[in-house]
Formats: structure tokens, sequence, C-alpha cells
């Protein structure tokens, strides 16, 4: 085992991030979905770390963005933007 930091750390976080990805969307997964979102929520959190960002800063940002585009969960999308 080996402690990464900065750029090394950077690039293993976006390696797992990807392994994330793969397996919330993995359709035939026998691994409960909530399980596999906060794996993906905890890297994501991860890489925010490495940059210098704090988890209740990146919290009160998704509020923000949520306010100004509206919730993905709504359903609504526009042609340009993702809310």
């Amino acid at each position: 085992m080996q402690k990464l930091t900065g750029k090394a750390l950077a690039e293993k976080l976006f390696e797992k991030l990807i392994d994330e990805h793969s397996r919330l969307i993995e359709e035939d997964s026998t691994e409960a979905l909530d399980i596999r979102i906060v794996d993906m929520i905890d890297t994501l959190m991860a890489i925010a770390t490495n940059e210098g960002k704090a988890e209740q800063e990146l919290l009160e940002l998704l509020q923000q963005r949520r306010a100004e585009l509206g919730r993905l969960d709504t359903g609504f999308y526009l042609d340009d933007h993702v809310a």
C-alpha cells in the first residue's frame, strides 16, 4: 500500500470515478443501487477534497445550482442545459 498525493492521487481518483460509474450503471448488478450511489458520491467528494473543496461547500453549491437550474429529479430537461 502506498499513500498518493497531488497529481498521482487525482489521477487515481478519476480512475476510481470511472470504475464507480461503471458499477452504478451496470444493469445486471446484484449490489444495491444505494450502495453504488454512495460509493460514487464518496469518490466525487474525495476528488473535491483533493482540490481543496469542503464537503459542506459542495452541498451548499448543489443547493444553489438546484435553485438556479432546477432539480434533475423533476424529469424536466432543456435542450441546451440538463435541467
